[in-house]
Order: structure tokens, then C-alpha cells, then sequence
């Protein structure tokens, strides 16, 4: 086993009855950077126009097989000053309450990366997995 504490997530997948489920796929580095946080949430953040920067929390439910917003933040930066954002929002239940550039750093301080350890996908270490699932 190697240990790696970066790197690029492309697929997310989830192991459900003898299966495998695609959650969340085609990310890449060019469609937005997705992280694991604390509370096995998952951030990914996109830049949804050419000013406009949103950060997703998805959750899986237990034994579930699609992810779920937990919540959304957002901002808009200031369309003379590329280095300032003049908006900030949270969405969370379908519903957009502005909020302040500390409040917007805030999020952003709290769901932070997590440090990834690095597994060979043998047939042995799958197996592994698959036991600690069942548990």
C-alpha cells in the first residue's frame, strides 16, 4: 500500500448488492475538483460561468445508491475585479439565503480535504473491503 494525500477524482463508485453503482462520474479536472471531507462528505467545486463559483456537499445515505446535496454555497465575483467576489449564497432545502464573504470562508474552512490513502485494487484487497462493508 502507498500513500497519497492528493490527486484527481474521476468516478465514484459504491458497492451494492454483488454490484457496482456509478455515483458520480466524469468529473475530471476540467468539469470540477472533487474532494472527500470530513464526514465522508464529498465537495466538489465547479465553476458554474465564467464568474459565478459553486460548491456542492453530497452525502450517501446508508445503504443508498445515489448521492444527496447536502448543501450548496456559491459565489459571484465582481465582473471589473476578477480577484473580488461581490456575491455570496448558501442553498440548502431548496432555498438561497445570501450571506457575508466571512461567512462564505467559513464553509469553505470547514469542509476541507481529507488526507486519501492509496489501495492496489487486487482481487485480496477488494475482498477486504467488501468484509469490512458487511460487517
Amino acid at each position: 500500500m502507498k500513500e497519497t494525500d492528493s490527486g484527481v477524482i474521476y468516478h465514484i463508485f459504491t458497492w451494492y448488492e454483488g454490484k457496482t453503482i456509478e455515483l458520480l462520474g466524469n468529473l475530471g479536472y476540467r468539469s470540477g475538483i472533487c474532494t472527500i471531507c470530513q464526514d465522508d462528505l464529498l465537495r466538489v467545486e465547479i465553476f458554474g460561468s465564467a464568474n459565478e463559483y459553486c460548491n456542492i456537499l453530497y452525502y450517501l445515505p446508508k445503504n443508498g445508491t445515489e448521492l444527496e446535496i447536502l448543501k450548496q454555497f456559491f459565489s459571484m465575483q465582481n465582473t471589473d475585479d476578477a480577484t473580488k467576489s461581490d456575491f455570496f449564497w448558501v442553498s440548502s432545502d431548496d432555498k438561497e439565503i445570501s450571506i457575508t464573504e466571512e461567512q462564505y470562508i467559513e464553509y469553505e474552512k470547514k469542509y476541507v480535504k481529507q488526507e486519501l490513502k492509496y489501495i492496489d485494487g487486487t482481487p485480496e484487497n477488494i475482498a477486504n473491503i467488501v468484509d469490512l462493508w458487511e460487517e
